[in-house]
Order: C-alpha cells, then sequence, then structure tokens
C-alpha cells in the first residue's frame, strides 16, 4: 500500500439486515471488490464473523481507488443469526422473541447520581423500568410458555392419541391418519399411544431449548479489556452488561414445561384431581417466584445472588430438577394416560379447559400491564416532552402493549392453527356429526373469528396503501427532494414523465413505511375493541352468532360472524403452513432462504434477552466487543497511532456502530475517531421505540463525545433508512426584501444550542436551519457527487445526476456513491482525493 501526504484513514464497514457478501460491503463506485481478493485480517476470529480486507497479488493491502491513503475493511457477522437447521428453528420462537422485546421497550425511570449531582448531559444516566412492570413482562412470558406448552399436547394427546387413534374404522367416513406408519400397531395399546404423543412433545419441547442455548453473556456480558475510570458508564452499557438474574429466569421457565406438560396429561380426567392441583400449585409457585426476581435488592443480596447464581452447583441442581421433571412426566405418560385415551370425550373437554385457563390468564396479564403501564407512561411523558417529535416514543409509549398484545395473539394463533393445520392433513370427516371428525376446544372458534378481524384489517389496509401508492406517482412530492434529484438549469433536462412518477411512488413508499408504528398501534386499539364488543354480545346473548337462532335483528352480524371466523380460519392455516414451509425453506438453503429468515433475528436477537429466556442468545455484546477491542488494539499498535478510524455501518450496522462508538467515547481518546451511518433507523425505528436505550440525549451524548465528527447519510427514496441528525426539511422560498435565495431547511442536532425557543433553539436542537445543494467534492464540476447538506445530515440524490452511475439505490450501494470519498474526507478534515474527472 503506498501512503500520500495526508494522514492514514482506515475506514471499518459492517453491514445491515440480509448478511450482506463481504466483496459487496467493501464496493466502491465502480462496483463490488473481487471476492478472490478478500482476506481475513490478522488476528483472532470466529466461524460466524470476521475482519476482512482486500489486498493484491502480493498480499498486500489493497488502498481505495483514487485515494492510496485510506484502506477499507469490512467486518461480518451475518452468519450469528442465520445458517443451519437449529438457527431455522428459531422461527418457532418468535412470539417469545415479541415478549423480551415488549420487555426491551419499558420506559425506564433513571438512576440517580449516588452523590447527589446533577444530570449530565453528555452522559445520560442508566434507566430500567419499574419493578412491578418488570415483573408483570416476565410473569406474562412465562404464562406464553406454559401456553405453548398446552397446546402441543392438545394436538399430541388430545388430537393424535386421543381422537385420532381411538376412531373406529367406519364404511361412511374417511378414517384419520389412514396412511401413518404403524397406525394399527399404536392404536391396539393405548399406552403405546400415550407414551409416542408425551414422548414426542417432551421431545419437542426440549429442541426447542437447545436452539436457544444459554451462555455466560446473558449473565455477565462482554467483559470490557479495559477498564474505564471509576463510576463512569457508557451511555449504552445496558445493552452489553447482562443480566444477573439471567439464569433464575431461564431455570423457572425450564422448570415451567415439564410441569405444562404434567398438567395437560392430568387434565384429560373428567374432574380435577390432586395430581393436577398439585402440577397447578407448581406453576403458581413458578409465576410467584419469576415475579419475585424483580423485587429490588440491597447490595449485599445482589451480591450473593450473583455468587450463588454462578456457581457450577446451581447449574447442575437446575439440570437435575428438569431432569427430574422430564421423568415425572414420562411416568404420567406410562401409567396415567394410557388407561385416560379409554374416553376420548373427556380428554378432550379437559385438555381443552385447560387451554382456556392459561387464554384467561394471558389475558388477565396483558390487562395487568395496562394498569401498571398507566402510570408508567404518564410519568414518562415529563422526560420525553421537551424532545423534538421525531425523537418521543411510539404511540406516546404504549409500544410495548402493543407488542405484548401481539405476542399473545401470534402464540395462540400458532396453537390453533396448528390444531387446524392437523386436523386438514388428518383426513377425518369435516362434518361434525361424524365419527371420524376431530373435534377442537370450542376457544379456537373465538380465535380464529380474531385472526379473521385481524386479518381483514391487515387486508384492508394494504389495499389503501396500494391505492394510495398508485395515486402518488401523479401528485406533487417534497421539493426538497425533487429539487436534489431533478436539478434545474442550462445543463439540465426535464426529467421523464416516466422516471417521475417512479421516483414519486419511492419516495411514498420511504415516508409510508414510517408510520407503520402509527397503523400497528391503530389496528391493535380496534382489535381490542372489537374483542370487548364480542365478550360483551356473547355475555347479553349468547345466541347473537348462530344464524339459525340470532334474532331477525342479529341475522347480518351472525353472518359476519360466520364469514370472518371461516376467514381467520384460513389465515391460521396459512400462517402455520408458511411457517413450516419457511423452516423447511432455511434448513435446505441456509445461504438464500435460511438467509432471509434471518433478518428476523437481524434485528431482535439485537437486544439482550431478559424479558424471555428462551429467545435466539444476543449477538450485540459479541459484535460490539469485537469492534472495540479491533479499535483499541489499533490505537495500541505503533503502525497506526496516528491513522483516523472512520467507523461506517449500513442500516442495522448503523446500530452497532453507533453503541461501539458509544464505549469508545467512554475512557478512550476520540480525536482521530469518527462515525458514519447510512441507510440508519436510529431516529424513526430504535430511537422510538427503545428510548430507554437510544434516546436524543443519547444521539446529543455520542455528538459531542465525537466533537461532531457524526455524518449520517441518507436518500429521500430510502424505505428502511432515515434522518437521524435532522428532522422536518422544507423549502423555503425566502423573504421578500431579504435577497436570500429559495433554499432548504431543516431542524437539526446541534451540540452547541442552548435553550432559547424565542431564537428558535433548544437545547441540543435548532429550528428553522439552513440547508445547501452543493457538490461533496469541489473539484466535482459535472455535479456526480451532488449532496444536501442539513447539518450533520447528508442527502444523496436519487435518481442520480449521471447516468453512468445508475445502479439500484433505495436502501442499497451507499457505498458506490460517487460522493463518498469526499464524505469520508469531510469527517476527517482532509481534501477529498480525486475520484471524478473535472468537465
Amino acid at each position: 500500500m503506498v501512503h500520500g501526504s495526508g494522514p492514514r484513514i482506515l475506514e471499518i464497514r459492517t453491514h445491515g439486515v440480509s448478511g450482506t457478501p463481504a466483496h459487496h460491503i467493501l464496493a466502491d463506485a465502480a462496483g463490488p471488490a473481487d471476492p478472490r481478493c478478500v482476506v481475513s485480517v490478522p488476528g483472532p476470529r470466529a466461524a460466524d464473523r470476521a475482519f476482512v480486507r482486500c489486498v493484491d497479488a502480493a498480499g498486500d493491502p489493497v488502498s481505495a481507488p483514487g485515494d492510496p491513503d485510506r484502506e477499507v475493511w469490512a467486518y461480518h457477522w451475518g452468519a450469528m443469526t442465520s445458517g443451519g437447521w437449529r438457527k431455522a428453528l428459531w422461527a418457532l420462537l418468535i412470539p417469545f422473541a415479541l415478549i423480551n422485546l415488549a420487555y426491551t421497550m419499558l420506559p425506564g425511570v433513571p438512576d440517580r447520581p449516588d452523590d447527589g449531582a446533577a444530570p449530565d448531559p453528555a452522559r445520560p444516566a442508566r434507566a430500567r423500568p419499574p419493578h412491578l412492570a418488570r415483573a408483570v413482562v416476565h410473569v406474562l412470558g412465562l404464562a406464553l410458555t406454559v401456553l405453548f406448552t398446552v397446546q402441543l399436547g392438545l394436538v399430541a394427546i388430545d388430537l393424535f392419541a386421543g381422537q385420532c387413534l381411538a376412531q373406529p374404522r367406519t364404511d361412511f367416513g374417511a378414517e384419520c391418519l389412514t396412511g401413518l406408519p404403524l397406525r394399527d400397531w399404536l392404536a391396539a395399546d393405548h399406552r403405546r399411544a400415550a407414551v409416542l404423543s408425551t414422548g414426542a412433545v417432551a421431545l419437542l419441547l426440549m429442541i426447542g431449548a437447545v436452539t436457544a442455548r444459554f451462555t455466560d453473556v446473558d449473565q455477565h456480558g462482554v467483559p470490557d479489556p479495559v477498564a474505564a475510570e471509576p463510576g463512569t458508564r457508557a451511555a449504552t452499557d445496558d445493552l452489553l452488561d447482562g443480566e444477573i438474574t439471567a439464569p433464575l429466569l431461564r431455570a423457572l421457565h425450564g422448570l415451567a414445561v415439564p410441569t405444562a406438560l404434567a398438567l395437560t396429561v392430568l387434565s384429560t380426567a373428567n374432574r380435577q384431581t390432586p395430581g393436577w392441583w398439585t402440577a397447578a400449585g407448581v406453576l403458581i409457585a413458578l409465576a410467584v417466584a419469576t415475579a419475585l426476581l424483580d423485587v429490588p435488592y440491597s447490595a449485599a443480596a445482589t451480591a450473593a445472588l450473583h455468587a450463588w447464581t454462578c456457581n457450577t452447583a446451581f447449574r447442575t441442581a437446575g439440570v437435575l430438577l428438569t431432569v427430574a421433571a422430564y421423568a415425572a412426566v414420562g411416568v404420567l405418560g406410562w401409567r396415567v394416560l394410557p388407561g385416560r385415551l379409554a374416553d376420548p370425550g373427556v380428554v378432550g373437554a379437559g385438555i381443552g379447559a385447560t387451554v382456556v385457563l392459561v387464554l384467561l390468564a394471558c389475558l388477565a396479564l396483558w390487562l395487568l400491564l395496562f394498569a401498571v403501564m398507566i402510570p408508567l407512561v404518564c410519568a414518562d411523558r415529563s422526560r420525553w416532552r421537551p424532545f423534538p417529535a421525531p425523537f418521543r416514543p411510539w404511540i406516546r409509549g404504549w409500544s410495548p402493549l402493543v407488542v405484548a398484545g401481539g405476542a399473545v395473539l401470534l402464540g395462540a394463533g400458532f396453537g390453533a392453527g396448528l390444531a387446524r393445520v392437523f386436523a386438514l392433513a388428518a383426513g377425518g370427516s369435516k362434518r361434525p356429526e361424524s365419527p371420524t371428525a376431530l373435534h377442537l376446544p370450542a376457544v379456537y372458534d373465538q380465535l380464529s373469528l380474531l385472526w379473521g378481524l385481524v386479518g381483514a384489517a391487515v387486508v384492508f389496509t394494504a389495499l389503501t396503501g396500494a391505492a394510495l401508492w398508485l395515486r402518488s406517482g401523479w401528485r406533487p412530492r417534497h421539493p426538497v427532494a425533487r429539487a436534489l434529484s431533478f436539478p434545474t438549469g442550462a445543463r439540465s433536462a426535464p426529467p421523464p414523465a416516466a422516471a417521475l412518477r417512479r421516483w414519486r411512488r419511492r419516495w411514498w413508499i420511504a415516508q409510508a413505511n414510517h408510520r407503520l408504528p402509527r397503523v400497528a398501534g391503530v389496528l391493535a386499539a380496534l382489535t381490542v375493541a372489537f374483542v370487548v364488543w364480542v365478550m360483551t354480545l356473547y355475555y347479553t346473548d349468547p345466541d347473537w352468532a348462530d344464524p339459525d337462532r340470532a334474532r331477525p335483528d342479529w341475522q347480518a352480524m351472525a353472518a359476519l360472524n360466520a364469514g370472518l371466523r371461516i376467514f381467520g380460519t384460513v389465515v391460521l392455516i396459512v400462517f402455520v403452513g408458511g411457517l413450516a414451509w419457511a423452516i423447511q425453506r432455511a434448513t435446505s438453503r441456509p445461504d438464500g432462504a435460511g438467509r432471509t429468515l434471518g433478518v428476523l433475528w437481524d434485528v431482535a436477537a439485537f437486544w439482550p434477552r431478559e424479558g424471555h429466556p428462551v429467545v435466539p442468545p444476543a449477538y450485540a455484546p459479541t459484535v460490539v466487543s469485537d469492534i472495540v477491542a479491533k479499535v483499541r488494539d489499533l490505537r495500541n499498535d505503533p503502525r497506526h497511532r496516528d491513522t483516523h478510524l472512520v467507523l461506517s455501518g449500513h442500516s442495522q450496522g448503523s446500530l452497532i456502530m453507533y453503541i461501539a462508538a458509544h464505549q469508545l467515547t467512554t475512557g478512550d481518546r476520540t480525536e482521530r475517531l469518527s462515525l458514519l451511518t447510512y441507510g440508519s433507523q436510529l431516529q424513526w425505528l430504535y430511537g422510538r421505540a427503545f428510548p430507554r436505550f437510544l434516546d436524543f440525549d443519547r444521539h446529543l451524548a455520542l455528538l459531542t463525545g465525537l466533537d461532531g465528527r457524526w455524518i449520517n447519510v441518507v436518500r429521500f427514496t430510502d424505505p428502511v433508512g432515515g434522518p437521524v441528525l435532522s428532522w422536518e426539511p422544507r423549502w423555503h422560498e425566502g423573504s421578500p426584501g431579504s435577497g436570500l435565495a429559495p433554499h432548504p431547511v431543516a431542524t437539526v442536532l446541534d451540540r452547541d444550542a442552548v435553550g432559547d425557543p424565542r431564537r428558535g433553539t433548544h437545547r441540543g436542537w435548532r429550528e428553522r436551519q439552513p440547508g445547501v445543494i452543493v457538490n461533496a467534492d469541489p473539484r466535482d464540476a459535472a455535479g456526480r457527487t451532488r449532496v444536501l447538506r442539513l447539518g450533520n445530515e447528508r442527502w444523496l440524490p436519487d435518481p442520480p445526476i449521471d447516468p453512468e452511475f445508475a445502479f439500484d439505490r433505495g436502501h442499497s450501494n451507499y457505498v458506490r456513491e460517487p460522493a463518498w470519498p469526499a464524505l469520508i474526507a469531510e469527517l476527517v478534515d482532509t481534501p477529498p482525493p480525486r475520484t471524478t474527472p473535472d468537465e
């Protein structure tokens, strides 16, 4: 590598979701790098992540085109969230992942400094949700684990062993599971059917636990190799430092699974036996213990708990208790269940009642969470009210309740859909009066109705959005975006009508996606209102939904109810069937469908698993630790002590680099460190969904810690990314007589701004700041590097000014922009390299 006269620059890039290949991360304006030149950077590496760079035939590092003083590395971590059958099975854990996200979304109460000092805006205080809210979400997660287990037991024990295998051969109906191997052998002995059904459920549940393996990172985080100053914490430490109660939460869920399976087996009697009450009592005790995990403890008690859970004896005891619980289930399947399978009607009624009981418990806990969040949201409003509107929590802070409700809906729908799919695939008669018909719990009809309503609402929203999208092609769009992408002048031809319509529609999609959380909140509110209304109707007139017995004035409602129920049944079957198809495809094609399914976990598995333990392991502590350690190693290397490091992150990678930069601004030198984010969701998505970790104060703290060396790059047509350091861009026509030409203005993040609303300034932000459309490279006379500067935000044109660079844009190919080298040079305050010829 030949070095120029300026300071050396090392750009470390990382990708977003979907696991972008390393040679695409290392792309430049000419296109992706040659995959044959990509090698690992010397140093430690793991099988699922690595730092890579390009080298020449001699093995020397290759510099950036046109800039011999800049080298580019890539950090690839995509294999951590996809690949192999185990990660494909993570799709079954979606309801648990939503509970974990709901826990992470809970508003936090900032800790007060121990010395009574005033809070430091540059170091936001640690914030944790109140103990009661955390306890309710934890118990709701435990109830979902129990619901998942009981519904699997219903399919295996009731539908398969209790109904299918018990059906006699008849001449007027199709026999259930006719083509199943060994069916007659299983049906000849209830003990065989009982052992197979309980054993299959137990095996599936144990496989589910294995797919979400537990590591010490969940409890301890990743140790920081460089100790910070005593008493200092990075603003994002809560994402990385683990939770000391994690092993206890894992153990409680591990015991709840076999206990719930035992409860399912014991529910096959026509009355509640002492064994049933014992299993129910154990589950209640586990729920109480789960809630007690969130009771505030003294420092001494916390230290003792930490030492106890780290002990090998604790882990051994937990494993032995779980094994004993599964052994008890095996005894019940061998001794108790065979005698009860002789009466399939009693078996189904008992397990169905247990499913209803657990569903009611989930509903009650969700309503309790609603009650607990009322004072929490009201108290948190005073904290975020001074923030600009784009930094305020979604749905005024109620997003945890919506996400938790979605988890319950998906968990219940998974069981109902699995039962519907089994009944459809088993081949029995679809007539309820037939002896070969499978009878499902009546509550599944109500779940079908609910899913029908939600499905109809989603279809209506999609059709409305499609109509608005078609209409958007003929409507004027944002004047700032148009001025950037379609300049006027003697050298500029008017854009073709088709290109203009296409650009308008892409702009509309980019703006509409940012409103999806609001749409989800409205749909959730309408769903809850509908459920309350239906429950009221059933209470006042139980026959209102039956077309044969409903009053004449209720006939239309009864018909609507029947239609929604049928539609909901179809949606449930498609949901479960599609999930199974996605898992099969992800297992057989890990680099294709597996990577597509992994996008879900790129987003959901970033956050610590503190709300529910049976979710994929969080990768944030590992990847952030890798980047921080590499940066510190480079600083200690005499060959790189004068190197200016630029952390560059795309989409989800911008969140990773953001957290890493926060860690590096605590107790580290930052004079040669910069941050470049692009296609980022730090403002509209993560900042509003997870305000406890990523709020306005933390953005301001990072901008201050980096001394302003943070640039965010975005396009108006990016459907996923958005602005981070500015908001509300608009066109200002100028005042008459002022001499000012029309120009864009926006509100921008400004670390030097003080609170004076009369002058349009507030703490950390300024209103109505003028922007300018310029060439990022002043030597570019052709306008190839055209950008819009608004504070520390850089907007790129789409479509490009020069047709030579007409590659796919939107959310992709930011690093291929002709303006990219000039943006890097701006961050390190050096002249931009020569990348485009003058004209």
